[in-house]
């Protein structure tokens, strides 16, 4: 179905077609005069109004079609010229505002493009605050304002957006620079079309005008020529358009992403949570640090809705052996008196800190844009006088199942799990035999990264039995005071769990990862673990969750204050409060 809508201004490229299907005799002659000629009033100027306001609507048939003195075409363009050299003036950047890229990116990394222009100049209202200037708008105007064209590039210039390939996209004045003492964000980009519309004004410019001549020889754009020699109308009916306000503040590159939620207790009355993806692999997280990971509609870790107990998750134990000490990354599974705690929710992470024994936890974690991983950076803080020795190890109790097959038949669903240990990798790996040949595959990887891990032997546990023991829970589990029975295969139960040991000096740190990657075979997750296997790749994941945050909430037009809402709403949805019901 056709759209309804007509683009039939006078003021914009749309008048060159107009022009050509004329000559061409594709349509009437009146179809010139049916274009619509708004005018507005700006200051003193009776101007002929566009849709954006930018240069280009005004400019680009300028290209091919001949200006001609005193008429209506003619003063439209020097006026649109002289408010554009006004505007830019009075918000102290250059002048020259077009369509173009602009500072914000999509989540594929690449920048966005919209028509941006003096707002009064415009039929539809640009936001005061979206001032993005193109260099190519100050090209398009050198036939009309030569001296103040140079003067333009050349500030331009001075401020970083000429290089070897002509000028870079645009400077968006509207998005916070990354440096201090900057202003705008440069868009480092080169679009084709763009630098062609410059370099064919310069050419009409220097070569006089054989673009323009080349057309207008046409015998067929002469027999129109005096469409282009229409009058200036003495009192032409003005619009009133009301200037748009100021746009809701949408976060822009460079900005942290700010904090959601802040707990400074693990003891809410229902758990508080966190939801991270990447539309493919999901992590719940409590404020407690208990929670699941999912991938597809595989449940990784096995989980259940208990605002009691909420003893489900994917854990990382902290001990020390002289004296004995036990304590977790998280609030849960060691649960305990806990001598300072905080949970941070943002908008691409969570973060938990707490303090025991001298000894600052710090544990981010994120799901990889990229890739179907999730990490956990635990940072060690040594804060004490002495040499501490820690051993960490971690917990994950598997499902590999849609969640209601496991709820329904968790024994059952155990007997297809199978583990294995790859210590060329440093990693162990589980994976669901398929029942049937229509079983979709899963398998899950899951290896601890550190700087300088040195050659210490793989040791592990996939056993749930073995790790917790006779008469123990989660909080003591006997896996942590022993060594690691590197048991592998069809265990009963089936878990995986990792032993790493670090000494940290006095006032030293230390950064150890948890890396568990999910894909639907054991090439594909042994090569997020070859890949995670360096800090960097991890320090990259994290840099990345963080812009990629920012660009969702763009993407969606979501305000910080409204994701804290729906991470809210999530918390009641995942633990159903009887208290919201309706009666």
């Amino acid at each position: 179905r056709l759209d309804s809508s007509y683009y039939d201004l006078l003021a914009s490229e749309a008048r060159l077609g107009s022009f050509i299907a004329i000559a061409r005799g594709d349509v009437p002659i009146e179809h010139w005069f049916s274009m619509s000629r708004p005018y507005g009033a700006i200051g003193r100027h009776q101007a002929l109004l566009s849709w954006a306001g930018s240069m280009f609507e005004y400019l680009l048939p300028l290209i091919f079609q001949r200006s001609y003195g005193n008429s209506l075409l003619d003063k439209a363009i020097r006026e649109t010229v002289a408010i554009h050299i006004a505007y830019g003036r009075k918000r102290r950047v250059p002048w020259g505002i077009s369509e173009s890229a602009f500072g914000d990116l999509d989540v594929n990394k690449v920048y966005q493009y919209k028509a941006f222009g003096v707002p009064e100049l415009g039929l539809k209202r640009s936001a005061r605050e979206e001032v993005v200037v193109a260099p190519y708008a100050t090209l398009l105007a050198v036939n009309a304002a030569p001296k103040e064209t140079v003067q333009n590039l050349k500030r331009l210039a001075r401020s970083g957006l000429l290089q070897d390939y002509g000028y870079y996209e645009s400077l968006d004045f509207g998005r916070r620079p990354r440096r201090e003492g900057e202003r705008g964000v440069i868009v480092r980009a080169f679009m084709a079309h763009h630098q062609g519309m410059g370099f064919l004004s310069l050419t009409n410019f220097i070569l006089g005008n054989p673009i323009q001549r080349r057309f207008h020889d046409d015998p067929r754009a002469r027999a129109v020529e005096p469409l282009l020699h229409e009058r200036i109308p003495l009192l032409p009916s003005l619009h009133h358009i009301p200037t748009r306000g100021s746009m809701p503040s949408v976060m822009s590159v460079g900005e942290a992403a700010p904090s959601i939620s802040k707990f400074d207790t693990p003891h809410t009355a229902t758990p508080r949570t966190q939801l991270l993806g990447n539309g493919r692999y999901c992590l719940m997280l409590t404020n407690a640090g208990s929670g699941y990971s999912r991938w597809g509609d595989f449940e990784i870790t096995r989980w259940r809705s208990d605002r009691t107990m909420d003893p489900w998750g994917t854990f990382c134990y902290i001990r020390e052996a002289d004296p004995d000490r036990l304590w977790s990354n998280a609030y849960h599974p060691t649960g305990g008196k806990v001598e300072a705690y905080s949970a941070d929710f943002a908008l691409d992470r969570a973060v938990f800190r707490r303090e025991d024994n001298g000894i600052q936890t710090e544990t981010e974690i994120i799901v990889s844009p990229e890739d179907d991983v999730e990490i956990r950076r635990i940072t060690l803080f040594n804060r004490t006088v002495r040499n501490r020795r820690l051993d960490l190890t971690s917990y994950v109790e598997l499902s590999l199942a849609p969640h209601n097959a496991d709820r329904q038949h968790p024994a059952f669903n155990k007997l297809f799990i199978q583990t294995e240990a790859v210590p060329e990798h440093e990693a162990l790996l589980a994976y669901r035999r398929p029942r049937s040949k229509d079983d979709p595959p899963i398998c899950v990887a899951h290896r601890f990264t550190l700087k300088d891990a040195g050659d210490e032997a793989l040791r592990f546990e996939t056993d749930r039995r073995q790790f917790i023991g006779i008469g123990r829970t989660l909080a003591n589990p006997m896996g942590v005071f022993q060594e690691p029975g590197n048991s592998q295969g069809f265990v009963l139960d089936p878990i995986l769990s990792l032993r790493r040991s670090v000494t940290i000096g006095p006032g030293k740190r230390i950064q150890v990862s948890m890396v568990i990657a999910a894909g639907k075979d054991r090439q594909k997750v042994l090569g997020l673990m070859s890949k995670y296997s360096d800090v960097h790749a991890i320090a990259r994941a994290m840099d990345i969750a963080w812009a990629s945050a920012q660009l969702e909430l763009r993407l969606l037009r979501i305000q910080p204050d409204d994701a804290r809402r729906f991470q809210q709403l999530a918390s009641h949805l995942l633990f159903p409060n009887p208290h919201l019901r309706s009666p």
